[in-house]
């Protein structure tokens, strides 16, 4: 509410995953879309296809803009899809495997988004394979890094959480303006 009074650059991003731990957002949740609730703080509400990056971009500079030019907040629904437990204990066996299966094939982002530049000849499956072998050899560098890594001081726990003040100064605007 103070966000829309105010007329604060804020965009509030909903994932919309369809599940809150192991209960399905028709059984947690009354009103669909959620996108709706932006109506109640009279801000815009905008809904993006979270398995599209390129409507996620879309949507998204959408908000940015409001925010940026017009100093508006904004309420965006990113609708996806949670392919795995909610956590390391949570098995997901609230969903069959049929149903993650049938999931992945209609609207899994990477194979989507491959797929499209296949199509449009942006991308080979040569290509794609020496970027993935790349990616692989990234994220496994990352793995070994980290776990060769010290653990850090606790007296650093708290470092690098905010931005220093004269950097958040810069991006508020007046209150009231």
């Amino acid at each position: 509410n103070l966000a829309a009074l105010w007329k604060l650059p804020v965009i509030y991003v909903i994932e919309n995953n369809e599940y809150a731990m192991g209960t399905h957002q028709s059984r947690s949740s009354a009103g669909d879309p959620l996108v709706k609730r932006a109506d109640g703080y009279d801000m815009a509400g905008i809904t993006a296809n979270g398995n599209d990056v390129d409507d996620v971009r879309e949507k998204m500079w959408d908000a940015v803009q409001l925010a940026r030019t017009e100093s508006l907040p904004s309420l965006v629904e990113v609708k996806t899809y949670r392919y795995r437990g909610h956590s390391m204990s949570d098995p997901g066996n609230y969903r069959t495997k049929e149903e993650i299966a049938e999931r992945k094939k209609e609207s899994e982002p990477i194979s989507l988004f491959k797929e499209r530049l296949y199509k449009e000849k942006a991308l080979t499956e040569k290509q794609y394979e020496e970027i993935e072998k790349e990616a692989v050899a990234e994220a496994e560098d990352a793995i070994a890094f980290a776990e060769s890594s010290p653990e850090p001081e606790v007296s650093t726990v708290f470092e690098d959480i905010f931005a220093p003040e004269d950097q958040i100064a810069e991006f508020r605007p007046p209150i009231g303006s």
